[in-house]
């Protein structure tokens, strides 16, 4: 615990890329034993996304797995996010990721929820199923996510929502224009994020925690 705090304080105080990896070393002390989750999940999050360092979601991966296999549940849907990015050598597993948001969704992250039905609704990285995505953003409005709620009536009014994107010309022709309704046009796959302040329902005891799966 004590390495662990120390390289916390060390990256959170960082005037130099020398204090980062200062700080990461001690991190990678604390997690050496195999019984603080916390210090994978704060090296995961440091390789993902590259604060200070350049990214790598090879050793995000590898730091964030661990601290899931270790019932971690602040690690969920970080690691969901490599899962759908994929790295260099890995493409990525669309299911996996959505099974770990389900799991974060069990355990009170309720914007997990949210992000499976974006997910299923435009068939990103995972089949299409518009009424997977409807009862996903069903529970997450029902559990009082604001973003969820008003997101459900986009889905189940979308004639009340129409959007039009402009497609570029091809070959000198002109710009067309294509009319979406409801969420709108398919995008890139939801960038997941990550905030520490989220209060999921899991116990944390003596560096270890056990998430609802």
């Amino acid at each position: 615990m004590r390495n662990y705090a120390k390289g916390q304080h060390r990256i959170s105080a960082a005037k130099s890329s020398k204090d980062i990896q200062q700080g990461i070393r001690l991190l990678e002390m604390a997690s050496s034993g195999g019984i603080m989750p916390q210090a994978d999940h704060a090296l995961g999050i440091i390789y993902l996304y590259g604060d200070q360092i350049p990214r790598n979601y090879a050793l995000a991966y590898k730091y964030l797995v661990r601290s899931v296999k270790a019932g971690f549940v602040k690690s969920l849907m970080p690691l969901a996010e490599v899962y759908l990015s994929g790295f260099p050598g890995y493409n990525g597993d669309g299911q996996a990721a959505v099974d770990l948001l389900v799991i974060a969704g069990k355990n009170g992250i309720t914007e997990a929820y949210v992000y499976v039905a974006e997910l299923k609704y435009y068939g990103i990285r995972v089949a299409g199923d518009w009424e997977d995505a409807h009862l996903y953003m069903k529970i997450a409005a029902e559990h009082g996510n604001p973003k969820a709620k008003a997101l459900l009536d986009m889905i189940e009014n979308p004639k009340k929502y129409v959007s039009v994107q402009v497609i570029p010309p091809v070959k000198g022709n002109r710009p067309t224009t294509k009319t979406f309704y409801g969420l709108g046009a398919p995008a890139l796959p939801p960038s997941i994020g990550f905030d520490e302040t989220v209060q999921a329902s899991h116990e944390e005891k003596d560096g270890n925690a056990h998430f609802i799966v």
